[in-house]
């Protein structure tokens, strides 16, 4: 009898899991699951993984609306996305299939605004258009106003961005096409002037970075410190923006200048990546990565009082870096962490990923300071620690 009522419980929680989207397997983010995982990411509450098999899984907000049960059906993703912004986890699959889910409902396209998509490398979403970047070249884009965005006749484009009620595309030769140009009023810049370009930068206003490391276009922050000139890479942060140069120094444009620090970032030399909060929620100021696989942080404040948060002194063998609001995270080439930490950064947290080892890759999430970690490890498991209200952590 008693074996008969444990059978009889077993198939009544295996129903009720299935009917609320939360049976074993690839979406439940419980048990043996999280295993021959390849991508991870961490987001506003949640956790989302790839596995090999091109299976998706999820864990944490809102796991039990129908809108993300449909997860588990995804098939064949070769690649996951987030736009964290738009509350949208997005899957590529290996012929170029658009699948999207809707973590937060702030937007209102869904899956079969995108079905039948073939053949895409990118898509961007903003409130009243969703855009599709093809193999070939060519744009596809649903609008809520279809005369809004005008991308019919768009060829060898290679890159596009949203850039306020614009959509603009890179060309392969360089050149730039939009489908408004009100942006370039003010700007000192003209239609022709956008040559040679190899990123676009959509930020407080439209930049881009040249071939010949020059940057063109305004940010709208304010004063700008140093040339932008010789530029390799663009960084963004919360009224922040700073240039990395490729002779390893780093320019700044603050909107709210700390003038010790910008200084003291100045100073910094043979930087080959920065690290910021990429949830752009407190944290404007970056860390820079060293070739010798050493770390350089901010050490004072605009009172001239010390950053413990960012004490990296001493840091070494480092491959790539992560800085939070308040906290810096290093992974070493042997797979550890090295942590410091503010707030967020707690004894039990900076302990817990401290303590991390075969680490392949991270995703954070912020969550304006009590967000969470994820780390990949080299066999395919993953690890989180921080904060779980809504389960992002329990994937073990």
């Amino acid at each position: 009898m008693k074996k008969s009522r444990l059978l009889t419980a077993v198939l009544l929680l295996a129903v009720l899991a299935s009917a609320f989207g939360l049976s074993a397997g690839a979406f439940s983010g419980r048990g043996s699951s999280w295993t021959q995982v390849t991508q991870v990411l961490a987001g506003p509450g949640f956790t989302a993984g790839l596995r090999k098999d091109g299976t998706v899984l999820y864990a944490g907000k809102n796991s039990d609306s129908a809108r993300l049960r449909a997860l588990k059906d995804w098939k064949d993703v070769a690649r996951l996305e987030l736009d964290s912004q738009a509350g949208y986890l997005i899957g590529y699959t290996d012929r170029g299939q658009v699948l999207l889910a809707q973590v937060e409902d702030y937007f209102p396209w869904t899956q079969a605004d995108v079905s039948g998509w073939t053949d895409i490398q990118k898509v961007l979403l903003q409130y009243d258009a969703v855009a599709g970047l093809r193999a070939d070249g060519t744009v596809v884009l649903k609008a809520q106003d279809p005369g809004a965005y005008r991308v019919s006749d768009w060829k060898n484009i290679k890159d596009f961005c949203f850039f306020s009620d614009a959509l603009v595309g890179l060309k392969t030769d360089g050149s730039m096409v939009a489908t408004k140009y009100d942006w370039l009023e003010g700007s000192g810049t003209t239609r022709s002037d956008w040559k040679d370009l190899v990123q676009l930068i959509p930020y407080y206003g439209m930049m881009g970075l040249r071939a010949d490391g020059q940057v063109i276009g305004q940010d709208n922050l304010g004063e700008m410190r140093g040339s932008r000139t010789g530029v390799r890479e663009v960084y963004s942060a919360s009224d922040s923006i700073f240039y990395l140069r490729s002779d390893g120094t780093v320019a700044a444009n603050l909107g709210y200048p700390e003038l010790p620090a910008v200084r003291e970032i100045e100073s910094w030399r043979n930087i080959v990546a920065l690290g910021f909060d990429d949830g752009d929620y407190m944290r404007y100021l970056p860390v820079g990565l060293c070739a010798d696989g050493t770390v350089k942080a901010v050490t004072k404040n605009e009172a001239g009082e010390p950053y413990g948060q960012w004490d990296v002194a001493g840091w070494t063998n480092v491959k790539q870096i992560y800085s939070g609001a308040d906290y810096t995270v290093g992974l070493c080439y042997d797979g550890t962490l090295l942590v410091t930490g503010g707030e967020f950064g707690t004894a039990d947290f900076v302990s817990r990923i401290g303590g991390w080892k075969d680490i392949a890759a991270l995703s954070f999430d912020a969550g304006y300071g009590d967000g969470h970690v994820v780390g990949l490890r080299k066999d395919g498991t993953v690890l989180a620690a921080g904060n779980n209200e809504f389960g992002q952590c329990d994937l073990n």
